[in-house]
């Protein structure tokens, strides 16, 4: 089943042209010319600008309304760019995001001394494919929450103020029958650490997947400090089974966690992610290095993977926290 929806631009062809090739530029999506517009595959979906006689319109098309509103917000942020503004059809103003879904924090484990993993039940399964990501919404104490909400635009309008919600980005460890586990690295006086002391019982938000996607290569090499290890670890976990390379873990022994992964991939520690990616040698053929930790060592490693002659398509590095 495929969900669509149209929107008009309130921008001329050009200008929308222009902003929709430099948004998907960055993730590194090409458009393609068509008939009277553009047309790209994003994430699973397609989205078509198409101008003429009636003005300019854009169509999202996507696998099901998660994705879709995914496509939606990507549209309305590149228009922002030249003041522009989608006009969505079919809107319900005031209804909650589509890729929001409430859920209540049912268990908080004590895994390890760094981490703790906390259990949700609620609308979790469309978590289980797509992005790595997603990010945990969590309300202010002691007023009652509010939560992201369309306006009549069909963007998503979020509160502010006394209100504003905190929103820290985890990655799925595991995911059952109505509930969902994710791991927090702990850092003594962060609002997710002082959260998950008293999370139990709270209800909580979800809203993706997102960001970034499950590594599928025959050869891989994987870096990451311990902001990094959730995600490392589900990757390790979706490899096939006859995958080879290596994953470096700058994380305390005592954080260490037994990770289901093929045999071909060796696994280590180690006090100096860029030094182990130094070491790293590239093969030939299909590959993919994949980098994340302290922004200014994630941008060093984006250079030492140029350098070893690396496309674009082949790496990723991801700046997880700032030193600043």
């Amino acid at each position: 089943m495929t969900e669509s929806i149209a929107a008009r631009i309130t921008l001329p062809a050009e200008a929308a042209a222009s902003a929709l090739r430099r948004h998907l530029a960055f993730y590194e999506i090409e458009c393609e010319e068509i008939a009277g517009g553009l047309r790209a595959t994003v994430w699973g979906g397609t989205l078509r600008l198409l101008w003429g006689d009636g003005g300019v319109r854009v169509i999202a098309e996507a696998p099901d309304m998660t994705m879709l509103f995914a496509l939606q917000e990507g549209v309305a942020h590149a228009l922002d760019h030249e003041g522009g503004t989608a006009i969505w059809e079919q809107v319900t103003e005031g209804a909650l995001a589509p890729n929001l879904s409430l859920v209540r924090v049912e268990s908080v484990t004590q895994i390890s001394p760094g981490y703790r993993r906390i259990r949700v039940v609620g609308d979790v399964e469309r978590f289980e494919a797509n992005g790595l990501h997603f990010r945990v919404l969590i309300p202010p104490d002691g007023i009652a929450p509010e939560w992201p909400r369309l306006d009549a635009n069909g963007r998503a309008r979020w509160p502010e103020g006394a209100a504003e919600l905190h929103r820290p980005a985890f990655t799925t460890r595991a995911l059952g029958d109505g509930w969902l586990d994710f791991d927090v690295f702990l850092h003594e006086g962060a609002r997710t650490t002082e959260w998950s002391k008293t999370a139990v019982g709270k209800t909580v938000g979800l809203i993706g997947p997102g960001g970034g996607w499950l590594i599928e290569d025959s050869w891989v090499a994987l870096f990451g400090d311990e902001t990094a290890l959730p995600a490392i670890a589900r990757m390790l976990a979706g490899l096939p089974r006859e995958a080879q390379g290596c994953a470096y873990l700058k994380v305390a022994e005592c954080d260490m966690q037994d990770l289901a992964h093929p045999p071909g991939v060796r696994l280590a520690r180690t006090d100096d992610l860029l030094s182990a990616l130094l070491r790293t040698e590239a093969p030939t053929g299909p590959r993919r290095f994949w980098f994340a930790a302290e922004k200014s060592e994630a941008t060093r490693a984006r250079e030492l993977m140029k350098a070893k002659g690396l496309a674009k398509t082949e790496m990723v590095a991801a700046g997880y926290w700032s030193r600043d």
